[in-house]
């Protein structure tokens, strides 16, 4: 699973979640920081298939495996 294939499942329930009132700054939120979301959840993910014993496919999953 990719970091915006994450988001996109993700995403939604948190947006549901979230007080009506807090919505407009959410959105404003994700629609400025979209980049860095992906790159953070990208990490995370890699983090976690690390731990599982995945082997990296990309050079971006082997860093993110291996914080420096």
């Amino acid at each position: 699973m990719t970091a915006p294939e994450f988001l996109e499942g993700f995403l939604p329930r948190w947006r549901a979640s979230l007080p009506t009132r807090l919505a407009p700054f959410a959105e404003r939120f994700l629609r400025l920081n979209r980049g860095v979301l992906e790159v953070l959840t990208q990490r995370a993910l890699a983090a976690l298939r690390a731990r599982r014993g995945e082997v990296p496919h990309t050079a971006g999953e082997l860093a993110a495996s291996h914080p420096f």
